[in-house]
């Protein structure tokens, strides 16, 4: 056990170089592109912790026998771990997640056909017809303040010429492929019971969209309101309702909860926060920590190289 805490403290070391190297070339919108990506967490994690560690292990069974990467090792180690801890609560406390906002429901981003799309808007259906007009067609969207957009940049990204799914706009403005009052009460109901939706909204905005997913593969389709010379009948092996939710605040602090529904029972269900243009859109832990660990990492390396040098020169041992 020894010589794995040895190992892993080195690696500690590498892993904060390696991490801060990897990250500081992908500033900018490719940065926030992978940070905020709606259909893929994987990515974010591969090169913000799997590649600084696989690197940072390899590098320390190198130097395993080293001294002073292994003393150095040992004081960093701990150091790094509570300000990551530290870091990461107060980020889930004030962002809703730990190391980065979560992607859409994997059963969201496998959709091939949406069933009905449903706009809540001061706790009633709203008529709006104009919910995607602030769409970038280039493909250039706010990542940050991305919310209504999250299920429909699947499409946008490789969908777009999938018929079922690129019909979401005649979807959203068919006044029959919708929900029903009594059919968003219900789901509220179960939302609320939940307990995990307790913000007190006096005028409650959402969104909720009725999708199936096709396993086999087979696109059939799908329901339009418009266009009677297209049959009305949908096929689908799953049915499933995604809800997202919205809350306001005084300082421009909004909540976003979503919810996945099958069955009329809740199956996920996850948050996370944002904040408007009056508050800079915030300061996330993850977005600056690469930075903060190099920081940490430099003023540990002059404390302890300074307690070397004094304990040098008082005739003892370096540790």
């Amino acid at each position: 056990m020894k010589k794995v805490y040895q190992v892993i403290a080195i690696s500690s070391i590498f892993y904060v170089l390696i991490r801060f190297f990897t990250l500081i070339f992908a500033r900018g919108n490719t940065f926030d592109f992978i940070y905020y990506n709606v259909t893929n967490d994987s990515f974010w994690f591969f090169i913000s912790y799997f590649i600084p560690i696989v690197i940072g292990i390899l590098s320390a069974l190198l130097l395993r026998k080293s001294l002073f990467f292994i003393n150095f090792g040992k004081i960093f180690l701990p150091i790094l771990i509570i300000m990551s801890l530290i870091g990461g609560i107060l980020n889930f406390n004030y962002w809703g997640y730990f190391s980065k906002r979560p992607s859409v429901f994997s059963e969201l981003k496998d959709a091939n056909q949406f069933l009905s799309i449903t706009h809540l808007k001061n706790n009633q259906i709203s008529k709006d017809t104009n919910l995607f007009s602030f769409f970038d067609s280039s493909l250039n969207p706010d990542y940050y303040n991305q919310t209504y957009e999250r299920p429909f940049l699947r499409i946008l990204e490789d969908k777009r010429w999938d018929y079922e799914l690129s019909r979401y706009e005649k979807i959203y403005k068919s006044k029959t492929a919708k929900l029903s009052d009594k059919e968003i009460t219900q789901i509220l109901n179960k939302i609320k019971n939940s307990g995990y939706f307790n913000q007190k909204q006096d005028k409650l905005n959402g969104l909720f969209i009725e999708f199936g997913m096709d396993t086999s593969g087979y696109h059939t389709t799908i329901i339009n309101a418009d266009d009677p010379t297209i049959p009305h009948y949908v096929v689908y092996d799953r049915k499933y309702t995604y809800v997202v939710l919205y809350t306001d605040s005084s300082y421009q602090h909004y909540g976003v909860f979503e919810f996945l529904l099958h069955n009329n029972t809740i199956i996920k269900k996850q948050k996370f926060f944002y904040d408007g243009p009056a508050n800079d859109n915030g300061t996330e832990y993850p977005k600056v920590a690469f930075v903060l660990d190099l920081i940490l990492f430099l003023l540990t390396f002059l404390i302890y190289s300074l307690i070397v040098f004094i304990r040098r020169k008082l005739g003892k041992n370096s540790f």
